[in-house]
């Protein structure tokens, strides 16, 4: 192992000479701080998106697909017959998110908006790739950059976003940890051994305390 290396993250840099650094400012990383939650308080917030739409007098726009979050926040907010939501999907004509989103909209009568822009020229992508890369840590493949060109149309229609995407990212986490660390548990039906790894926090292997090999 290798210690005393430093992650340069979004804002830092490195400056060598003869092999022999001059300067380097690695900046921190940022990291989301949660504190304690419940259910009550998770609807509470989604409330707060509902009734801030109705104070600016602007529409919820619900990125749709077919994945279990998001239909979850369209159940909550659909129960609300005074919430003024729509939704949004983009992506290719024949993608399963596109397809169950349409479904499910014209099922239950509400507006649904498709977005599947052209490709942007490779040169107009560049700059924004390499900002998003930096700040995003490399936690995102680059194409998903691609995804951002949307935002500003819908913004532009003065909607409030809701998006369930990071419930997606989470309990992906959770599932790889619960395979990795607490497969045989599960096989037994012993549930307290794989639920520590629910909360596991991963460690950034640039920090500045340990490094690779």
């Amino acid at each position: 192992m290798r210690h005393g290396i430093a992650r340069l993250g979004p804002g830092g840099y490195a400056a060598f000479r003869g092999g022999q650094p001059l300067k380097t400012i690695p900046s921190t990383p940022w990291l989301p701080s949660f504190g304690p939650t419940t259910a009550a308080s998770t609807l509470e917030l989604l409330a707060d998106y509902a009734e801030s739409a109705r104070n600016h007098r602007s529409m919820l726009s619900l990125g749709l697909s077919g994945g279990l979050d998001s239909r979850v926040l369209l159940a909550h907010y659909t129960r609300n017959p005074d919430c003024n939501i729509v939704t949004h999907t983009f992506g290719n004509a024949g993608d399963p998110d596109v397809l169950i989103a349409k479904q499910i909209t014209a099922t239950l009568g509400i507006q649904h908006r498709y977005l599947n822009d052209p490709l942007p020229e490779p040169l107009a992508c560049i700059s924004g790739i390499s900002s998003y890369v930096a700040q995003t840590l490399v936690t995102e493949p680059c194409s998903s950059y691609l995804k951002l060109r949307y935002y500003p149309t819908l913004r532009e229609d003065g909607r409030i976003l809701v998006d369930g995407g990071f419930g997606e990212i989470a309990r992906r986490q959770y599932f790889n940890r619960v395979v990795r660390f607490g497969r045989r548990a599960v096989f037994r039906r012993d549930a307290p051994p794989p639920s520590p790894h629910a909360f596991a926090q991963g460690r950034d292997l640039f920090a500045r305390t340990h490094g690779v090999a």
